[in-house]
C-alpha cells in the first residue's frame, strides 16, 4: 500500500529558524483553557471599551434622514455625501429602519462584525496553538484595535471584510513547514522534532527533483515519481500543481479570483481608500488565475470586472445622486492648499503618537509583516504589502486626530497575513512575551480601561478619542445614565431644535447635528458636510488640526442658506455656489444638472475652487 505524502511547501532558509512542521495540533482541554481564558478577558475588554464617537453621529444624522424618508443626506435641503463608509452606512440604515434606534444598534453591529472577524482569524490560526494565542494576545493589547471595534465608524466592518478576504485569498491555514505522513518518527521532544526536520530536509531535496520533472511534464494530469528509499516511501503522487500546498487547492480558479475581487470591491465600498490594502492581493490573484490554462486572461478580466460591480454601482449612484464620485469629506480634507511636506510632518507625528500611547499596534504590525515576508509565500507577502501601503498612505496625508484609528486596519491586516504560520514554540513564546511587555508599556493598557479619563490632547492635536468621549457616550455609562448619550454638544443640539433655528454655524457637528434634528440646517466650519466650504482652501496653513481644517464662512453665506437667495459677496464663490446649488438641489434627472455634473467633474470650474 502506498503511503500518503503531503507536501505543503518547501521550508525556506530563514523560515527554518522561525517555522516548524505545519501539523494540525490536537486541542485538548488543557490547550483550550488558556485560549478560553484569553477569549473571556477579550470579550470583557471589548464590552468595557465599547463607545460611540462624535463622528459616528454625523453618519447617524444621515441615517436618520434616510429612515424618515429624506434620503441619504446630511442637511435635508441638499444632497451631500457626508459619510466615508457607504457600505457601513447602508448596513446601519437597514438595521436602524427595523430598530428605530441608533446608539445600541451601532454598538451591536460593531461588536458582531468585530467578533466575527476575530473568529475567522482564529480559525485560520488554530492549527498552530502557540500562534493562535500570540495573535489573540496581540489583539487584546492593541489599543487602536480595541478602541475601534466599536466607535460607530466603519472600522468594525472593515475588520470583517479583511478577515473574509484573507480566508478566501489565503485559503485554509497551512504553513511553510513540511507535513510528512508515512514516514516513521522516532523519539519525542527535541529529538523527535530534529528527526522530523531532517526527514523534511531530505524530502525537500527530492521534491526539487520531482518539481523539475513535473515542470517538464506539466501537460500530464497525474505525475508519479519515485521517492528516495531511505524515506521509507515508495511513491509520491502529485495530482496537480496545487498538491504542493493542499490548503490552497482552489488557487487560480475562476471562482477563487471572482470571490477575491468581490470581497475587495465590498471593502472599497466600505471605505474607498482601503482599496490600497486589497489592490496588491487582487493583482496577485489576477496574475495567478490568468496564467492558468483553464482560465487565461480573457476569462480572468471579465471575472474581475463583474466582481467589481458593487463598487462600480456605488460610484454610478454617487455621481448621479450626489454629483461627485467621492465623499464630500475627501474634498474637505485633501484639497486644503496645505503643502505636502507639512502634511507629511504631521503624519510622522501621528506615528510617534501611536508608538507612545500604543506601542503594540505598530510594533506587532511590523513583526507580523516580517513573518509574512519570511514565509516567502506570495499570497501573504501581497496582503502584507497592502497593509504597509495603507499605513504609508496614512502618514502621507497627515495621519488623523484620532490616535491610532488609521493604524488599526493595517495592524489587523498584518495579523491576517501572519495567521496560520506554524511558528516554532520558542518563537511564539518570544512574540507573546514581547506583546505583553509592549502592552504593559502603553500609556493606558486596554485591560485597565475604566470610567476615568485625563485629557491627553497633546500639542500635536492628536487625541485619545475613545477616552475623551467615554463618559458621555460609552456603552456602560450610557446604560447607567438612562440609555442616551450626554454632553455639551448634545445639549446645544437640543437647544437648537427647541429654538427652531433655520441655519446654525458650528464646528463640532456630530452629536449637535443629530440632536438638532432635520429642521436645522447646520453649516460645518470644518467643511465635512458643506459642499461650498469643502472646495475652499484653508486660510491659515500654519495653524490647523488634521481632519479639522477650519474655513472662513463667506460673507452672506448664512443669509443665502436661510433666504434661498444668493447673497454671497465674493463673486467667484457666488458663482461656485450657484453651480453647487444645481448639483445638490435641482431634480436628480434634470438635464441641466447632469450637464453641470459632467462639467464640474471635468474641471470646468476649478478656477473657482482656490478661494480661502
Amino acid at each position: 500500500m502506498t503511503p500518503d505524502v503531503s507536501i505543503p511547501q518547501r521550508p525556506r532558509p530563514i523560515g527554518n529558524a522561525l517555522f516548524g512542521e505545519s501539523v494540525r495540533e490536537r486541542w485538548s482541554w488543557r490547550s483550550r483553557f488558556p485560549l478560553g481564558v484569553l477569549g473571556a478577558v477579550f470579550a470583557w475588554i471589548l464590552v468595557n471599551a465599547a463607545w460611540i464617537s462624535d463622528d459616528a453621529y454625523i453618519v447617524f444624522r444621515t441615517v436618520d434622514n434616510a429612515v424618515h424618508g429624506h434620503g441619504l443626506r446630511w442637511n435635508v435641503a441638499e444632497r451631500v455625501q457626508s459619510y466615508t463608509g457607504p457600505l457601513w452606512t447602508l448596513l446601519l440604515t437597514a438595521a436602524s429602519f427595523v430598530t428605530r434606534e441608533y446608539f445600541f444598534t451601532a454598538v451591536a453591529l460593531s461588536l458582531a462584525c468585530s467578533v466575527a472577524a476575530v473568529i475567522l482569524l482564529l480559525r485560520r490560526a488554530s492549527p498552530a496553538r502557540a500562534a493562535a494565542l500570540w495573535l489573540l494576545l496581540a489583539l487584546m493589547c492593541s489599543k487602536a484595535f480595541v478602541d475601534f471595534t466599536t466607535s460607530g465608524l466603519e472600522n468594525a466592518l472593515g475588520y470583517l471584510l479583511v478577515a473574509a478576504f484573507g480566508a478566501v485569498f489565503l485559503g485554509k491555514a497551512s504553513g511553510v513547514g513540511c507535513q510528512v505522513s508515512g514516514v516513521e518518527e522516532q523519539g519525542s521532544g527535541f529529538r523527535g522534532q530534529e528527526s522530523r526536520r531532517r526527514a523534511g530536509d531530505r524530502l525537500d531535496q527530492s521534491m526539487r527533483r520531482v518539481e523539475n520533472r513535473t515542470a517538464r511534464q506539466h501537460s500530464t494530469p497525474n505525475v508519479q515519481a519515485e521517492a528516495p528509499a531511505h524515506l521509507g516511501v515508495e511513491r509520491l503522487s502529485l495530482p496537480n500543481p496545487d498538491a504542493l500546498n493542499p490548503g490552497f487547492s482552489n488557487r487560480g480558479t475562476l471562482k477563487w479570483l471572482f470571490l477575491v475581487a468581490l470581497i475587495a470591491a465590498l471593502g472599497a465600498c466600505n471605505r474607498m481608500d482601503t482599496a490600497l490594502i486589497f489592490a496588491p492581493a487582487v493583482a496577485y490573484a489576477f496574475w495567478t488565475a490568468a496564467r492558468q490554462p483553464s482560465v487565461g486572461w480573457r476569462r480572468a478580466l471579465p471575472a474581475v470586472l463583474l466582481a467589481g460591480a458593487p463598487f462600480i454601482a456605488w460610484e454610478v449612484f454617487s455621481l448621479v445622486y450626489y454629483g461627485f464620485p467621492f465623499p464630500n469629506t475627501a474634498y474637505a480634507k485633501l484639497h486644503t492648499g496645505i503643502p505636502a511636506r507639512k502634511l507629511l510632518f504631521r503624519g510622522v507625528l501621528y506615528v510617534m503618537d501611536s508608538l507612545e500611547r500604543d506601542p503594540v499596534t505598530l510594533g506587532m504590525t511590523a513583526l507580523a509583516l516580517l513573518l509574512a515576508l519570511a514565509s516567502r509565500e506570495g499570497r501573504r507577502i501581497a496582503l502584507g504589502a497592502g497593509a504597509a501601503a495603507y499605513a504609508l498612505y496614512t502618514v502621507k496625508v497627515g495621519g488623523d486626530f484620532m490616535s491610532g484609528r488609521f493604524f488599526a486596519l493595517p495592524f489587523w491586516t498584518a495579523c491576517v497575513a501572519a495567521a496560520g504560520l506554524p511558528l516554532r514554540r520558542r518563537v511564539a513564546a518570544v512574540l507573546t512575551a514581547g506583546c505583553l511587555l509592549l502592552g504593559l508599556r502603553a500609556e493606558r493598557p486596554t485591560f485597565t480601561y475604566n470610567g476615568t479619563f485625563q485629557n491627553t490632547n497633546r500639542p500635536r492635536y492628536i487625541a485619545d478619542e475613545r477616552g475623551y468621549y467615554y463618559l458621555s457616550s460609552g456603552l456602560l455609562p450610557v446604560i447607567r445614565n438612562g440609555g442616551a448619550p450626554s454632553g455639551k454638544w448634545v445639549e446645544d443640539g437640543k437647544r437648537l431644535r427647541e429654538a427652531g433655528a433655520a441655519v446654525a454655524v458650528r464646528d463640532s457637528i456630530g452629536f449637535l447635528g443629530f440632536f438638532a434634528g432635520p429642521a436645522v440646517h447646520i453649516v460645518d466650519r470644518y467643511a465635512l458636510c458643506d459642499p461650498l466650504l469643502a472646495r475652499m482652501e484653508v486660510p491659515d496653513k500654519d495653524h490647523w488640526r488634521i481632519g479639522h481644517f477650519d474655513r472662513l464662512i463667506p460673507k452672506g453665506y448664512a443669509e443665502t442658506l436661510a433666504s434661498g437667495e444668493n447673497r454671497i459677496a465674493n463673486p467667484r464663490l457666488r458663482k461656485l455656489h450657484d453651480v453647487l446649488n444645481v448639483l445638490t438641489r435641482e431634480p436628480v434627472w434634470s438635464r441641466h444638472r447632469l450637464r453641470e455634473i459632467l462639467r464640474i467633474n471635468l474641471g470646468a470650474y476649478d478656477d473657482l475652487m482656490h478661494e480661502s
